[in-house]
């Protein structure tokens, strides 16, 4: 059974193209990190509107840290998380954190994902991701904003070398 027709399918996906190419996604530049393979990092997502996002850590070998799953096979691990909780508790600003343990060689991102509003009505909210090595120095930096429901694959990328 036919329920579309050729042209009328070619139109559609046209419309789903154009509003993928309205989403904002981040390409920032690949930070070098030189120097830290083998050490403790820290990843630190941060946001002062008053909504609930989530972090999103991807390692070299592929492999994603959330708060679904919060260890890594090679050790990386979720730490600090904020929610729609905290935002009840009235605090004006929230952080997630992660930790990646011997950080390995190799590019890892991370994503944002705005998960719930929790009763507010932004739809979108600024973000900045800081990384720090073991002793809390900052060692990169990005920021970006991010869309309510709506993951932001790539909200800054970094390579350990």
């Amino acid at each position: 059974m036919r329920w579309i027709g050729k042209q009328t399918y070619h139109w559609f996906a046209w419309i789903i193209l154009a509003g993928f190419a309205a989403i904002p996604i981040v390409q920032a530049e690949v930070k070098e990190i030189d120097g830290y393979q083998g050490e403790t990092l820290q990843v630190e997502l941060v946001w002062e509107d008053p909504v609930d996002l989530d972090l999103f850590l991807t390692d070299p070998t592929g492999e994603t840290i959330y708060f679904a799953n919060r260890v890594s096979k090679s050790g990386n691990r979720m730490g600090t998380e904020s929610g729609c909780k905290d935002i009840e508790k009235k605090k004006s600003s929230y952080r997630e954190t992660a930790v990646i343990q011997k950080a390995k060689a190799g590019r890892y991102r991370v994503s944002v994902d705005f998960i719930k509003d929790c009763g507010n009505t932004s739809l979108e909210a600024k973000f900045g991701v800081i990384l720090k090595n073991e002793e809390g120095i900052v060692i990169g930096k990005a920021q970006s904003m991010v869309q309510y429901r709506l993951l932001n694959p790539v909200g800054w990328e970094f390579k350990v070398k």
